[in-house]
């Protein structure tokens, strides 16, 4: 009985020791995939000044072809890097397999050399994939002088992308006006997220802000009649300016009218015509206009006040 046992412990212990083992095993298995039916790199090129003085956007059309997909993602089972030699610099994992696009922005602080000799490597990942051969599971690209752009020239660049981009997949990423529609708007700026400030004129909807520029009609004027007001009664406006926190020509402005206010009350009082009043007293108003007192526009707002009220008055005076 006891030879029986230490039987039974044993098959027991193989059984336990098989049940943790073979998932093992099973798991290691998984992780190998199949290399792509085809690999390339179609387009890679460095667009420098892009955003800023000195970052660089490498952007990069790929070719990753699999019947049918590949249920792992794409982000796990391959890369883009870009080496010196053997050393790698940078690199980004994929999203997409198939015929798809690529965008890596290094900023200024970051950047690679400018037209550097780099090569850039499009491989799968050593997980997956434990044997790397070129033109199997792995393609490179090195760089020249050719490859390196202004970042100036990227807008029409899109543009030829979504073009080749649409062809090979049978889908519309531009509108009629050769501009990107909604589709090639997302295709991308999930690749490069500020392309519609950079671009804006590449969409089918755009917003634009004008920018409005002052009308800058008195500026050969009015100097000549600041010019006109005496050095000590313009430096006493613009101490009352300063101490109440508003420019001393409106304090010059505001004391003329209240001035002018009170002429015209001695007058009505004189004349008892409230419209004679305010056209006699109109000279002094264009005094004060003339000795550059007044600015310019307050003049004619301040002249249009007072001969539609005067106006009013008489049409008034009329049916009274």
């Amino acid at each position: 009985m006891l030879r029986l046992g230490n039987k039974l412990k044993l098959i027991l212990m193989l059984t336990l020791i098989g049940a943790l083992v073979v998932p093992i095993f099973w798991s290691g298995t998984a992780l190998a995939l199949s290399n792509p039916t085809s690999i390339s790199l179609e387009v890679v090129r460095v667009f420098e000044d892009v955003w800023a003085t000195g970052d660089q956007l490498y952007f990069i059309e790929y070719k990753v072809m699999y019947d049918p997909t590949p249920t792992e993602d794409a982000s796990d089972t391959f890369f883009v890097g870009i080496y010196d030699g053997s050393s790698l610099m940078r690199s980004k994992v994929l999203m997409y397999y198939d015929h798809n696009i690529l965008c890596l922005y290094l900023a200024p602080g970051v950047a690679l050399v400018s037209e550097g000799t780099y090569t850039v490597v499009l491989a799968g990942n050593p997980t997956y994939f434990p044997t790397l051969t070129e033109g199997v599971n792995k393609v490179s690209w090195g760089l020249s002088s050719s490859h390196w752009l202004p970042g100036t020239y990227l807008c029409d660049f899109i543009i030829d992308e979504a073009e080749t981009l649409e062809t090979s997949w049978g889908i519309d990423l531009l509108d009629s006006n050769n501009r990107l529609n909604d589709t090639g708007e997302t295709t991308f700026e999930l690749q490069i997220p500020s392309l519609n400030s950079l671009c804006p004129d590449i969409y089918a909807y755009s917003v634009t802000y004008p920018e409005p520029s002052v009308a800058d009609n008195a500026s050969t004027y009015q100097p000549q009649l600041n010019a006109n007001v005496p050095t000590r009664l313009q430096n006493a406006f613009n101490g009352i300016g300063n101490w109440i926190g508003i420019p001393g020509v409106y304090v010059g402005g505001v004391l003329a009218g209240g001035l002018y206010l009170l002429l015209v009350g001695r007058l009505y009082l004189a004349t008892g015509s409230q419209v004679g009043s305010i056209v006699i007293g109109m000279p002094f108003f264009l005094l004060m206009f003339l000795m550059g007192i007044i600015p310019l526009v307050v003049f004619f707002v301040f002249g249009t006040i007072v001969i539609v009220l005067a106006g009013i008055v008489f049409i008034l005076g009329r049916f009274a």
